[in-house]
């Protein structure tokens, strides 16, 4: 869209797209988030930016394609304005990036799962669901889990952070939803 609705593209890129990437914006709600650009930004706010959108996902984050994005614009508009608004927020996507995904330290971002109280107690423990039969009970802490996974007396185990770092990093849900059967997963994973 960049090369036939450019100044369209401009206004969608420097709205909510870099919304935490503003540190204003990302200091009231998730301040170890600065520089964040969610998975999805819908029109109706979440409940802890005052509204009562469930669709509102500050969670989850995709590959950076802001730059590309940014870039793809301004070639078209060379608006060299737009591109110095836009730079610190990319800068700061960027770092959030580097200081958030980048585990083993080797300067290459790794997936994962931002913390958030759909993945992590107030004190930041991770949060799973042990379901057994008809029941299933939530608990924390990586001590837990071992303990948990050690005894096996589950029928499933959830993770929501698992499954957050599963959409980050291109998850398919053919599986997940049915819409393959068992001999096509087997002969895949073969």
């Amino acid at each position: 869209m960049a090369h036939f609705q450019s100044r369209h593209r401009q206004r969608r890129i420097s709205a909510p797209g870099l919304l935490l990437a503003d540190p204003a914006l990302a200091i009231s709600v998730r301040p170890q988030d600065v520089g964040f650009v969610p998975d999805l930004i819908a029109w109706n706010l979440s409940p802890e930016r005052g509204g009562d959108g469930g669709n509102w996902n500050e969670r989850n984050t995709k590959p950076s394609l802001a730059a590309w994005s940014v870039m793809e614009v301004y070639n078209v508009t060379q608006d060299k304005a737009w591109l110095a608004e836009m730079y610190p927020k990319l800068v700061a996507y960027h770092d959030w990036w580097l200081r958030n995904r980048d585990h083993n330290g080797n300067g290459v971002p790794e997936y994962g799962a931002t913390r958030d109280k759909a993945h992590n107690t107030e004190s930041g423990e991770m949060l799973f669901t042990v379901k057994k039969g008809n029941k299933e009970e939530t608990q924390s802490g990586l001590n837990n889990y071992a303990r948990v996974v050690e005894k096996g007396q589950y029928d499933s185990l959830e993770i929501p952070a698992q499954v957050a770092a599963s959409w980050e990093s291109g998850r398919d849900d053919a599986a997940v939803f049915g819409f393959i059967d068992k001999e096509q997963l087997d002969k895949y994973v073969r």
